[in-house]
């Protein structure tokens, strides 16, 4: 008969070869503790949380500063919350990116929409009109579930200039995103460090400071 270890390490091959959970009922008994060694590590989210469900890996706590939806406020006809799933309603798109973050760069895929197609969803923005070009002094303010915020100006998405392909991001490198990165994440491609990859967004909000006084 296999021992634990031995039988733990085969179920671990099983569930990076297939990628996901096998459709098996829990044991009844619960198993004894694995080794320190085994490479839980390389396994996906679903294979992880499949070993935790059986026992082999302690349950994962959820992030205190998780966000499950993000808020859009401000300058937009209809405020309202999105979920991942009414993300995923919307024109998708991957990008393939690198930025520098920390000491190391940082390659990834990320699967989101376009910042824009939030705000129109949103009932799309409703920009100054008093002046030349007046809706370029409005900005979007994004904010992390944990207090980080980072400033971006409506003409980087503006069609009509800057129409960067800003994402809200709610995948990455094909899988949802985790505790640490929250339900959306906003991604930037072009930028050389990770400063405004937002994560755990929170809300976003169009703001308009006004015209400026004489």
């Amino acid at each position: 008969m296999p021992t634990v270890p031995r039988l733990f390490s085969a179920i671990i091959a099983l569930l990076v070869m297939v990628g996901c959970s096998p459709r098996v009922a829990a044991p009844t008994a619960a198993p004894a503790a694995p080794p320190t060694s085994a490479p839980a590590a390389v396994l996906g989210p679903r294979g992880r949380a499949t070993l935790a469900r059986w026992g082999f890996l302690p349950p994962r706590q959820a992030s205190s500063t998780f966000a499950p939806d993000v808020a859009i406020k401000g300058l937009v006809a209809t405020p309202r919350s999105f979920t991942r799933d009414d993300l995923m309603t919307l024109p998708a798109e991957t990008v393939q990116v690198s930025f520098q973050a920390g000491p190391g760069i940082t390659n990834a895929s990320f699967t989101g929409t376009r910042l824009l197609n939030v705000f129109d969803a949103a009932g799309g923005a409703k920009l100054p009109i008093d002046s030349n070009n007046a809706k370029l002094r409005v900005t979007v303010m994004v904010t992390g579930a944990d207090g980080y915020q980072v400033a971006l100006g409506w003409g980087e998405l503006d069609p009509e200039f800057g129409a960067a392909p800003i994402l809200v991001a709610y995948a990455s490198d094909g899988q949802p995103l985790g505790d640490q990165q929250g339900m959306a994440r906003l991604v930037v491609p072009g930028d050389k460090r990770g400063g405004r990859y937002v994560s755990t967004v929170k809300s976003m909000e169009l703001r308009d400071p006004g015209p400026a006084q004489p």
